[in-house]
């Protein structure tokens, strides 16, 4: 870790209601071990300032804390991070990183820049901290446009009890404080507002989400659908559907309009003509994206902002239903802690650049952007004096009346002309419309989403142990003290660096060395360098590597002053037995507990409104529990479906334990439990446990082999397990005959009582999802990955651990809960998959798809001739979500970016580049085991479409000037004096180099000499159907400066 010479200063936030904050502790701790110094003023003490986290928790991280407001007296140096600077006259002689809304002619924006002008100091404005596409490094609006959902629903609510009244302020929902604590909080009033309302109205409210591609439309859906609202109840609209001009009767007709879209002109969505309408429902407007500032403002029915102490008005309308409008402008505020980490943790990477920021691609066009708008000032504001560092005047508190006339609108959207794309005139208007989102609307997610510890949810645990009775057993009588040394002796202030020679000492009689000298034994180099540990909420952290080492876990029956930060739980749930459960087990329990919590609080997972009516299920409920039975349901029932791995049956087994033509019928009386294998077996059982009495399984309610339905069985997974009431995951099985139920030896745990007497358990016992699932054999098989991601919920199975998934993240046996907020994991948690990638945009639906043809490519398949049809049912799936066609791995609407995919380097155990040639056109990426895509920022694309079945029609275009070379790994496209123009992906070692089509051209000047295409390599085919010259087959991909290809082409197909 190198030092850095840059010191940052979280700035105390001094605007009336903010709770949030720049930095975040685990942000906070990020930059500190990279080295930056981290000043964290003290957190304002009026409660209506007071920042969501504590002075301390910033302490533990090794922030120094200092004085409240105490930027002002800061070096030149120091760089100030916040969100809003309060309206003073000063000069400004720092560097500040905030949002300071002033670069769109809002009022007093001036005032702002001024300041800066006669300091000598420098904005970074956070609003406009741009990628190179123009799209924002980090905002609030997803969690803006969350809230905004959430508060239109209470009005609604609130409006069918009491109509034509203002919705009392935030404080009355609180229990005073003026903002939620966290979304669980909110999302469990909103439940029952929700369930409530409908039943008071007699239906649920109809809600149309205006601007839903954009961070704000995300979040507004996500709020409804999360909130337990159908999805058919939403209507998501965009520039598509708004492109002809309003007014529009549908948000009339709808009961909650949410307005998520910024236009800088246009028709208004709605007027006050339109709320004449006889028929009108609308009884909430909550406008996101509200801006005082806008003359142009398209929801002219009010004109003024509303606060979190009076979050609504009512509009003058004439019959129908009270209308109340919402337009509060720090929303997100209302729910600091999430918004604050997901800003946080998206400015992070950047943050991290501030040491060098003016060579920093982003934070100088931030500088730039500054210096353009402050040169537009009049001379009168650039020159007044300069007043000195001691002459500045105090922080003054702002007032209500400042606050009322600054409402900034969320995102700044416009209309483009997109009419004239010259030589790549997109082939009809949905790609048009298409290429304007990518190059100017959407976000590319690059990351996978990183998995977050929730806090400790010791409401569920405690319920569950309450419940159980669990915490009166032996399991938990008091132990006497375990011996430990002076330096473990206090565990909640646990930070320790140390040897495991020093661990490993005779005379250490401490049995938490011991514990953790046999753990790092185990996991690391016994001739390592020095370990740091230190305690990290619920567990002991390697600080080098932040891997998790010990998971500690209070008493559930004890209280424990640091219990809102260590979880309530025991170390080794599966082995418990309870007295009280009338001989059943804690365990199972447990996987009950999660069914039931999902079922009451996660109406979106819970809930199938058109649920599926399996041909054949395995009844399990005989009242001979040695006996089960084949049956032909007649109405759709409830059922738990089995994903497992099929191992390498032999064919007698596959007789013996299949269902077939032959013992059918047979199978419809009841047969013994014991003819199944131990995979199946165990199935049974936890089917059972779960008080459920329908299993579905493959290759038992599929008739296999000759004379069988798998053709036709197997195109309906789609509807087997989306709609299974839950799925169970035999991850840790690698054949029928394993089981899954087994476990490794038991884990090691110590009990100890601290300084404080406070009752621990430390264990050995640490959950690691990515490995025991994620990594699993069983999510390595290429049928598995449709079964996991149609999956409404599911539990796994693993050696060591279970795990509960569902679309509200993760449960673990030791009552950990993981949480993921974006990225690919949140969009393989949806349980309604995939409404969540469909309203997140084109560019992140693209960089998911590629991502999940990746992981597809390289898992394994018994038969290779299932290459298309294991995912078959879940891009059917897809086809009707999208609305689009789906051809072989692609699909219409993103068509051009799966066609631009290349063998990867990735050696891939016994399946290496696997060739399926025979059985799919060449230009599919299911033709190989391993494949990668290349990273492209914005294509603007070509005309290619589909012809046929397998085939595409495209233009042939030559190659002009210029040869192809290998150097090295790496085949070089070079002109005729050998300078590099470009690079090709070959398929295989065949390097055929003539021809070409171009697939599209990155987003630079058209009239650039220099543009560059992308484009798929070609080859005349042979053989093909009669043998036309006019067919074609791909060798590869690759990039190449326009002026090497031709301009002319021929037709031609690809096949």
């Amino acid at each position: 870790m190198s030092t850095k010479h840059t010191i940052l200063h979280l700035r105390s936030e001094q605007n009336p209601l903010e709770h949030r904050s720049a930095l975040t502790p685990s942000t906070t701790k990020a930059l500190i071990c990279a080295g930056y110094e981290v000043h964290v003023e003290r957190s304002p003490k009026d409660p209506s300032r007071k920042r969501i986290y504590d002075d301390d928790e910033f302490e533990r991280v090794g922030a120094k804390l200092v004085d409240d407001q105490s930027w002002s007296k800061t070096p030149r140096d120091h760089i100030i991070i916040g969100l809003k600077l309060e309206p003073e006259s000063f000069p400004l002689v720092n560097t500040h990183v905030q949002f300071a809304h002033c670069y769109k002619g809002q009022a007093g924006w001036q005032d702002v820049l001024s300041r800066f002008r006669r300091g000598g100091g420098t904005l970074l404005d956070l609003e406009f901290l741009q990628l190179a596409d123009g799209s924002r490094v980090a905002e609030f609006a997803y969690y803006k446009a969350l809230v905004g959902s959430a508060w239109a629903i209470k009005t609604w609510k609130w409006q069918l009890d009491h109509p034509g009244e203002q919705l009392p302020g935030v404080e009355s929902f609180t229990q005073g404080r003026g903002y939620y604590l966290n979304e669980d909080e909110m999302l469990e009033q909103l439940r029952t507002d929700l369930r409530l309302g409908i039943k008071k109205a007699g239906r649920a409210p109809k809600v149309l989400v205006m601007g839903c591609l954009g961070r704000s439309g995300v979040g507004a859906v996500d709020l409804f659908l999360r909130a337990g609202l159908d999805n058919s109840q939403i209507l998501k609209w965009d520039l598509a559907e708004v492109c002809m001009g309003g007014p529009f009767l549908d948000i009339v007709e709808s009961d909650i309009f949410v307005n998520c879209a910024y236009l800088s002109s246009g028709s208004p969505f709605l007027d006050a003509h339109s709320l004449a309408c006889p028929w009108r429902k609308l009884s909430v407007i909550c406008d996101v994206s509200f801006d005082a500032a806008n003359p142009d403002n398209l929801i002219p029915v009010y004109k003024v902002s509303t606060t979190s102490t009076s979050s609504t008005i009512l509009v003058d309308v004439k019959g129908g239903p009270p209308l109340s409008v919402i337009s509060i402008d720090h929303l997100s505020s209302l729910l600091p802690r999430e918004s604050s980490e997901q800003l946080s943790i998206t400015l992070l990477p950047y943050l991290l650049q501030l040491e060098d920021w003016k060579n920093n691609e982003v934070w100088s066009r931030a500088e730039k952007l500054f210096r353009e708008k402050a040169a537009t000032l009049p001379p009168d504001q650039v020159g007044a004096s300069r007043r000195s560092i001691s002459q500045r005047m105090e922080p003054q508190r702002l007032t209500d009346e400042f606050w009322a006339h600054h409402s900034f609108k969320d995102e700044e959207r416009q209309r483009w002309d997109v009419d004239n794309l010259g030589e790549f005139d997109e082939f009809d208007q949905w790609e048009r419309r298409l290429w304007e989102w990518e190059r100017r609307w959407d976000v590319r997610l690059d990351e996978y989403g990183h998995w977050i510890y929730d806090d400790p949810d010791n409401k569920f645990a405690k319920a569950y142990f309450e419940s159980t009775k669990l915490a009166l057993s032996t399991a938990f009588e008091t132990l006497e003290n375990t011996y430990l040394c002076r330096a473990c002796k206090d565990i909640f202030s646990f930070d320790r660096q140390f040897t495991l020679s020093e661990l490993q000492d005779p005379n250490n009689n401490c049995q938490l060395c011991k514990l953790l000298c046999d753990c790092l034994l185990s996991r690391y180099d016994p001739k390592g360098d020095t370990f740091h540990l230190k305690r990290s909420g619920s567990f002991l952290k390697n600080t080098q590597d932040e891997k998790r080492i010990l998971g500690l876990l209070s008493h559930p029956a004890l209280p424990v002053n640091n219990n809102n930060i260590v979880q309530v739980g025991v170390p080794n749930l599966y082995s418990i037995a309870s007295p009280f459960l009338g001989g059943g087990s804690p365990y199972f329990e447990l996987l009950r507990q999660w069914l039931k919590d999902c079922d009451e609080h996660h109406g979106n997972c819970a809930v199938v409104q058109a649920r599926c009516k399996p041909t054949r299920v395995l009844f399990v409920g005989n009242t001979d529990p040695n006996k089960v039975k084949l049956c032909e349901p007649t109405s759709p029932i409830d059922y738990i479906a089995l994903s497992h791995c099929w191992g390498k049956p032999s064919d007698e087994d596959k007789k013996n334990y299949s269902t077939t033509s032959t013992n059918y019928k047979a199978r419809l009386d009841e047969f013994p439990l014991n003819h199944l294998p131990k995979t199946f077996r165990d199935a049974v059982h936890v089917t059972r446990e779960l008080g459920m009495k329908y299993l579905w399984i493959d290759s038992l309610c599929i008739i296999q082999g000759d004379n069988g339905d798998w053709e036709k069985e197997s195109k309906q997974m789609q509807n087997i397990f989306a709609s299974a009431y839950c799925t169970i995951a035999a991850s840790s099985a690698t054949s029928w005959d394993e089981g899954f139920l087994k476990r490794e030896s038991g884990h090691n745990s110590i009990r100890i009582k601290d300084i404080y007497g406070q009752q621990i358990s430390i264990s050995d016992n640490i959950d690691d999802f990515e490995n025991d699932v994620e990594k699993a054999q069983l999510n390595q098989r290429g049928w598995v990955v449709q079964e996991r991601v149609l999956s409404r919920r599911i539990i796994h199975f693993t050696e060591k651990n279970s795990y509960w998934e569902c679309g509200e993240g993760v449960r673990c046996e030791n009552f950990a809960k993981l949480k993921c907020l974006s990225g690919r994991h949140h969009f393989l948690l949806d349980p309604r998959f995939p409404n969540r990638l469909r309203d997140s945009g084109y560019h992140r639906s693209v960089d998911f798809l590629q991502f999940l043809f990746q992981k597809y490519a390289k898992c394994g398949l018994t038969k290779k001739s299932d290459r298309e049809d294991a995912i078959y049912s879940l891009m059917k799936h897809m086809e009707t979500a999208f609305r689009t066609t789906y051809r072989y791995g692609t699909f219409r609407i993103f068509l051009h970016r799966l066609l631009l995919w290349h063998r990867s380097d990735e050696e891939i155990p016994g399946n290496v580049h696997k060739h399926y040639e025979d059985q799919l056109p060449s230009w599919t990426w299911m033709t190989y085991a391993g494949i990668a895509f290349p990273q492209i920022v914005h294509l603007k694309l070509a005309d290619i479409q589909y012809d046929g079945k397998d085939a595409l029609r495209v233009r042939v275009r030559s190659f002009r000037n210029c040869k192809v070379k290998k150097e090295e790994r790496q085949y070089r496209i070079l002109n005729d004096v050998s300078e590099k123009i470009g690079e090709v992906w070959f398929d295989e070692t065949d390097s055929n180099f003539g021809h070409c089509v171009v697939v599209g051209m990155e987003d630079d000047a058209e009239a650039d000499a220099d543009k560059t295409y992308w484009i798929l390599i070609i080859k005349r085919g042979k053989g093909f159907k009669g043998g036309s010259k006019s067919w074609f087959k791909r060798v590869g991909i690759g990039k190449v400066k326009a002026l090497y290809v031709s301009k002319g082409g021929d037709d031609g197909r690809l096949m």
